[in-house]
């Protein structure tokens, strides 16, 4: 991988540790990664970061015990855990019980999942308190500018209300002066890292083209 777990999880760590914020951090992940994301949180933090899976049951449980403490008394609306880590399927069956909660930071990987921009995924998100976010995603999206408005809308309505707007802004993105202004505008929006960056040892990229007869 090119770090992308490892970064998300230090910029919590960094909040939690020299921001003197407690959280609560929430971590969208499949459900496939969950298990690797409390790893990491335990192998390079000190935080409490809990998984939130399983049956009906089994989270009701993890609510009863993980979630506030049994002498609440003075502690406000502190949460036991820094960060909860959960998959996308367990977010909508509990979508009422995400919302009882004013979320400081949200991470979410494959964040692709959101270039719809009539996500079911990111009407629910929406619907959730969310300080700040970041979004993680190794999928490219193929030049697709409304794919890319989706995204960008989702992260800050703000900067790009408009779909029609952005389109006609920047059409296809088939002219370079398109392209080169759309940069600059989501610059800051955006880390890019290629493998080159993370592993320079790779050799550079060769293509070998093999003739076969029919």
């Amino acid at each position: 991988g090119l770090g992308k777990t490892i970064q998300s999880i230090s910029t919590l760590n960094h909040i939690w540790t020299h921001e003197k914020i407690r959280g609560p951090f929430l971590v969208l992940a499949p459900l496939s990664t969950l298990s690797h994301w409390r790893r990491e949180f335990e192998r390079w933090t000190h935080m409490n970061a809990i998984v939130y899976h399983g049956n009906n049951e089994a989270r009701e449980t993890i609510r009863h015990f993980e979630f506030g403490f049994a002498d609440a008394k003075g502690r406000g609306s502190a949460y036991k855990f820094h960060a909860l880590i959960t998959s996308y399927e367990v977010l909508k069956q509990d979508l009422s019980e995400f919302r009882k909660i004013k979320w400081r930071y949200m991470v979410v990987d494959e964040a692709h999942r959101l270039k719809n921009k009539d996500s079911a995924l990111a009407n629910d998100l929406r619907s959730l308190s969310i300080e700040h976010m970041h979004l993680l995603s190794g999928t490219p999206l193929q030049n697709n500018t409304t794919e890319l408005w989706a995204l960008i809308n989702f992260l800050d309505r703000s900067l790009f209300p408009s779909l029609d707007g952005f389109l006609e802004e920047f059409g296809t993105l088939t002219q370079a002066s398109q392209v080169e202004a759309l940069n600059e505008k989501i610059r800051p929006y955006l880390l890019r890292r290629q493998k080159n960056d993370v592993e320079k040892s790779l050799a550079p990229l060769e293509e070998t083209i093999i003739w076969v007869e029919m």
